[in-house]
This record gives C-alpha cells, structure tokens and sequence, in this order.
C-alpha cells in the first residue's frame, strides 16, 4: 500500500508518543481544543501528520 499521508491525534500530556512520533520525523500541524471527551472532560488533541515526501522512506524510493 502506498500512503502518502500518516496522521496522529495525541493528547498533549502523552509526552512519550510526541517524542516518539517526533523522532519519526511528523510534523505538528495544530491543536484541536477539546476536541475528545473522556474522564468527564473536554481534552485538547495535538494532530501531527507524516508525509511521503517529508519521510525517510522517500529518499530511499528514489
């Protein structure tokens, strides 16, 4: 299959997923707010998005 887009919504207290999807080399694109609801409460959601272009992966293809 091949995407060329990956997207993530991440709740901006899980530190260890943005390091990671960071390290990935996605890109924040923005701040949904409370844009999920759980525990009671509205939460905000950081959306990050990967490329193909932007990726590791596309300098391998060429």
């Amino acid at each position: 299959m091949e995407l060329n887009r990956i997207e993530a919504q991440v709740h901006p207290d899980n530190l260890a997923s943005l390091r990671l999807l960071q390290r990935l080399d996605f890109q924040q694109e923005g701040r949904a707010r409370q844009a999920g609801f759980w525990l009671g409460r509205y939460q905000d959601l950081i959306y990050l998005s990967l490329l193909r272009q932007d990726s590791a992966l596309a300098a391998a293809e060429i």
